[in-house]
Formats: C-alpha cells, sequence, structure tokens
C-alpha cells in the first residue's frame, strides 16, 4: 500500500521555478522584484501572489510561469527561495554559487512544495 504522506515532487521538478530564481539571480531587476515579493509579510505576500495568479489565468499567461509563481504561495518556499536570491551570485556581488543555495532549497521544501502542483 502507498504511504499517502510522501510528496509526490517539489520545488525542484518545476523548470521554471528554478529558471524564476536563476532570472533573479542574473538580472537585477527580476531580483528587485522578487526581494520585494518575497519580503512582504506572509499574508499579505500570498494575497497579493493570489490576486496574481489569478490575473495570470484570466490572462492566459504560460501554464509554466503560473506554476512558477505559484510555488511562492508556501511559506517555506518563499522563505528559502529569499535565501536563494539573497546569496546568489550577482554582478559585483561575490556570493555563494547558485547551485549550492537551490540545493538548500530543493533539499529542505521537498515535501512542502507538492501540494501546490497536486
Amino acid at each position: 500500500m502507498a504511504d499517502d504522506t510522501l510528496p509526490t515532487a517539489s520545488v525542484g521538478d518545476i523548470d521554471s521555478f528554478i529558471t524564476l530564481l536563476r532570472s533573479a539571480c542574473s538580472d537585477e531587476l527580476v531580483h528587485q522584484r522578487l526581494e520585494k515579493l518575497l519580503s512582504m509579510p506572509d499574508e499579505r505576500r500570498r494575497t497579493f501572489i493570489q490576486k496574481w495568479v489569478g490575473d495570470l489565468v484570466i490572462q492566459r499567461a504560460p501554464v509554466d510561469f503560473i506554476r512558477a509563481i505559484a510555488c511562492l504561495l508556501d511559506d517555506r518556499v518563499a522563505e528559502k527561495a529569499y535565501e536563494v536570491i539573497y546569496r546568489c551570485e550577482r554582478p559585483g556581488r561575490a556570493s555563494a554559487p547558485f547551485w549550492f543555495a537551490l540545493a538548500s532549497v530543493v533539499s529542505v521544501l521537498g515535501i512542502a512544495a507538492w501540494k501546490l502542483i497536486a
């Protein structure tokens, strides 16, 4: 019998989420906007993202982009994503390599994010 408590996927399985974090590390404008979003209090961030996802669906935005943004509804995913973009390597700033930071997100959040894509 299968154990229903085990996750079937994680944010690490959502390529567009990885691309979103990589973009924040390589593009200053994306970094600033994502940092502003992720620094919001949890309830405010969730409300903003729920409205944004709804707007994206109405506008028929690419499903992959909607999934990437929806990952940030989870408080633990958002917190780890903030840590990743804070530590990511950007021009003029030495820091931990992106993949090292991303590995911590994927390993810590594997259980939390599966709910978002189920």
